[in-house]
């Protein structure tokens, strides 16, 4: 519910403060459920299409320390000793705005942690390898195609501000809550 709020555009801060004060979730902070309210810190825009439409879609990489940094993991189907890398994330829904000819376009915001962020400006294969896995999430979560071609327009974040989300902990998590 809280998401389709959001999605809504109810004015997040607002709706975080009704929250806090009826019992609800407060930003930053482990819930009975084991999820946490995050409003992330922007990153960079991936700009591609959906393949059978053609409307623009525009992907926020943006970051949370809620998220999992990204590690090796072991391939057990793959050759011995083979490891591939994990990427966390967690992906908003979907928001309408206009590109710069006031045309329709969408926008989803993808949370990963802060080092993927770094790593991406950093080493420019690393970065195609998450444009690469952020295009294919966002079109498998919601049950369409994504060109793969895509462009890194020189923007932080598209889309008025950037969304708050709520993110599922991991129960073995690395991260734990700190008083």
């Amino acid at each position: 519910q809280y998401e389709s709020l959001l999605a809504k555009g109810v004015d997040p801060a607002e709706l975080a403060a009704q929250l806090s004060r009826a019992g609800g979730p407060v930003l930053d902070q482990v819930d009975s459920e084991g999820g946490v309210t995050v409003k992330p810190v922007a990153g960079f825009v991936v700009k591609t299409v959906e393949d059978s439409s053609g409307q623009k879609v525009f992907i926020n990489l943006v970051s949370s320390k809620f998220v999992e940094k990204p590690h090796f993991k072991s391939l057990p189907d793959m050759e011995e000793d083979a490891q591939g890398i994990r990427v966390p994330l967690s992906i908003g829904p979907p928001v309408e705005d206009f590109d710069k000819k006031n045309q329709v376009c969408l926008t989803y915001d993808v949370i990963v942690n802060p080092e993927t962020i770094t790593e991406c400006e950093n080493e420019a294969e690393f970065r195609h390898l998450v444009c690469e896995l952020c295009i294919s999430a966002v079109g498998q979560k919601y049950n369409f195609k994504l060109s793969p071609k895509y462009k890194l327009p020189k923007m932080k974040y598209k889309g008025t501000a950037v969304q708050y989300q709520r993110v599922k902990m991991k129960k073995d998590s690395d991260i734990q809550e700190v008083d």
